[in-house]
Order: structure tokens, then C-alpha cells, then sequence
């Protein structure tokens, strides 16, 4: 299935949802000239922010503006020829300056790469196609966002064990975007590098990958919640759809009469209730040959819930689905809410 394109509009809306923005600077004081710096954890956290599925580099200038606005100005833009070979085979990759003027410039550019607060990660496993949108991006604006970008050429997976490795097994992004055929293949690895709270964007051209993320999610519990999905369409916004793995109303109670039967705790009126509502064809479709609580029913008990919520009317783009990286001290993620129908 080919990727939909990303179109301004859409691009503009992921990096508003991504909320990437300035740290908090130290706090004012008039009487010292040097401010005490700020014991916020938040914002003295480095915002990383990893983009899987490069392309043309589109929806990579979008994140690269919104990270620039968080780093010092550098020094230079570093040439093209530093990262790349030629475009053309008879074009020179040499500059004019002198060797050691080169080496200066570079070890310059090195002392302010330490210096920046924000960093864009962006993944492409396409060589030929990386290298056409560090060219593109080069180009744009005299390479304004180019510096605040650091380009690989690398699967998702070996980059985030690579990472994870040099990390210390500890989370390091802040931010990410998923623009890959199966990205639900590789939200277990990645929940690993996102802090707690960090926010994930996964565009896909269909619903059922949507709901596939979903399914993943919580069969493997791996610590996201899904906080919202769009329907986006060229130049229209994006229309909100409710897609999440639920119990009815109807199957809690019977889990609950089950549970209470097994314990032989069952009051009369609960079991003349439960009889009551045998008509019900959830309930009726239980069979009291399984074990109560058997890891079939359990997974039998959930449905999953793929609708559009009331609005405007969209045609045509992708689906946009928000997650959120949990803390460990989080409720019941909001996928498991019970479905009143």
C-alpha cells in the first residue's frame, strides 16, 4: 500500500500536535547577573524528536522549523559536500578553503552541535531517497533548518536498539512521528525510547492500521495511550474518530456474575437479573463449559470500536492517531473504557 502525501496543511497540523516548544528559560532576578538556572525537570530535558520515514523531506522541514525556534543560531550552515558525495559525478566536493581553515570551521560546527537543547532524529532505510532530502532541505531558505537536522540511513529498529544501547537501555526522545507501512510492528521497541509523557504521531493511509496499533497496544501493554485519531484531507483540517479495544456494559456484567458465581457468592438478586437478561445476544453467546476467567474469554470479551464522531465532512488524505507515552503511576488508559451500547 502506497503512502498518501503529506500536505502542508497536514504537516502543519502534526507538528501542532507533536506541541514542540521552547524550554523554560532560568528565571529572572534583577539583583544577580547570572540567573540560577531552573529545577524544572521538564524543561531541562533535551527535546529529541525522531521522525521514521524521511521521504523528500516535506514533513522534515515542518519539525526542523519547530526545533530551530528551540537552539542558539549556528555558526554556519555547513556545505552539502561534508555529509555527501556529488550529485553529478563531475561536480568537485572540494571547497576553496584551505585544509586547516576546513578543520577549524568543522571542530566550530562541532562546539556548537554540544550546544543545542533540541535535536531532530530523521530515519530513512533508503539511501537514494535520504540523500535527495538532505538536498531538497539544503536548498530550502539557504539551509536555514539544515544544521538542527541529523540525517541516518538505517531501519527503525536497529536505530532505536543502537540509541537505546548508547542511552544506557534509558528513554531519550521526547517527541517522534511514524510514517512506515507497519509502523504497529514497532511501537513495543519504541515506547521503550520515549519519555514518560512524550507524545507519538503515527500517520497511516487507512483505518485498519489504526486499529491494528490499537490492538498491539493492548495485547502487549506497552505503555501508550491513545489520546486521539484524525481523518486528514488535503487542505481541509482533519475530522476525529473514536478507535479503541472496549468491553460492552453488557459482557462486564456477565464477567461480573461469572466471577461471583465461581466464588459462590451469587445474591438471588443478581441471579434473577443475569436471567433476566439472557435474551441479550452477548451474554447469550457465553458458554458455561469455559473456565470463567480463561484467557479466551478474556480476549473474546473485547470489541473494537472504529466510527467517525460527529463534525464536518472530510474526503480523501490519511489518519492521523496521537499516543502518549504513560507513567507508571497511570489509571486505566482510556482505550479501556466500556462501551454503553
Amino acid at each position: 500500500m502506497s503512502c498518501p502525501k503529506i500536505y502542508p496543511s497536514d504537516a502543519n497540523l502534526i507538528t501542532s500536535v507533536l506541541d514542540i516548544h521552547p524550554p523554560l528559560p532560568p528565571p529572572y532576578s534583577p539583583t544577580s547577573a547570572a540567573p540560577e538556572a531552573t529545577e524544572d525537570p521538564v524543561s531541562s530535558t533535551p527535546i529529541r524528536v525522531l521522525e521514521a520515514g524521511t521521504g523528500h523531506g516535506s514533513l522534515t522541514l515542518y519539525l526542523a522549523r519547530a526545533v530551530a525556534a528551540c537552539n542558539t543560531a549556528p555558526p554556519f550552515v555547513p556545505p552539502l559536500h561534508w555529509d555527501l558525495p556529488p550529485h553529478k559525478p563531475n561536480s568537485s566536493t572540494t571547497s576553496e578553503i584551505p585544509v586547516a581553515s576546513e578543520e577549524a570551521q568543522r571542530q566550530r560546527f562541532s562546539d556548537w552541535l554540544d550546544t543545542r537543547t533540541a535535536h531532530l532524529h530523521t530515519i530513512e532505510v533508503n539511501s537514494a531517497v535520504s540523500a535527495l532530502a538532505r538536498r531538497n532541505i539544503h536548498a530550502f531558505h539557504r539551509g536555514t533548518y539544515y544544521p538542527h537536522i541529523t540525517f541516518h540511513t538505517s531501519p527503525l529498529d536497529a536505530f532505536l536498539a543502537s540509541s537505546l544501547s548508547a542511552h544506557s537501555q534509558n528513554a531519550f526522545l521526547t517527541h517522534a512521528v511514524l510514517d512506515l507501512p507497519d509502523s504497529h510492528l514497532h511501537l513495543e521497541q519504541l515506547s521503550k525510547a520515549l519519555h514518560p509523557d512524550a507524545v507519538l504521531v503515527v500517520f497511516t493511509p487507512s483505518i485498519s492500521q489504526v486499529m491494528k496499533a490499537v490492538e498491539v497496544v493492548r495485547r502487549t501493554k506497552v505503555g501508550l495511550v491513545l489520546d486521539s485519531v484524525m481523518e486528514l484531507s488535503s487542505g481541509k483540517g482533519g475530522r476525529e474518530w473514536d478507535v479503541r479495544a472496549t468491553q460492552t456494559r453488557a459482557k462486564q456484567r456477565a464477567k461480573m456474575e461469572r466471577q461471583r458465581t465461581a466464588a459462590g457468592t451469587l445474591p438471588e438478586s443478581t441471579a434473577s437479573k443475569a436471567e433476566r437478561d439472557t435474551s441479550d445476544a452477548e451474554e447469550a453467546a457465553v458458554s458455561s463449559s469455559e473456565q470463567p476467567d480463561s484467557p479466551a474469554r478474556e480476549e473474546d470479551d473485547y470489541e473494537m470500536v472504529c466510527r467517525p464522531k460527529v463534525g464536518m465532512r472530510v474526503v480523501g488524505g490519511g489518519f492521523l492517531s496521537v499516543w502518549r507515552r504513560t507513567r507508571d503511576d497511570d489509571d486505566q488508559a482510556p482505550s479501556e473504557m466500556p462501551l454503553n451500547e
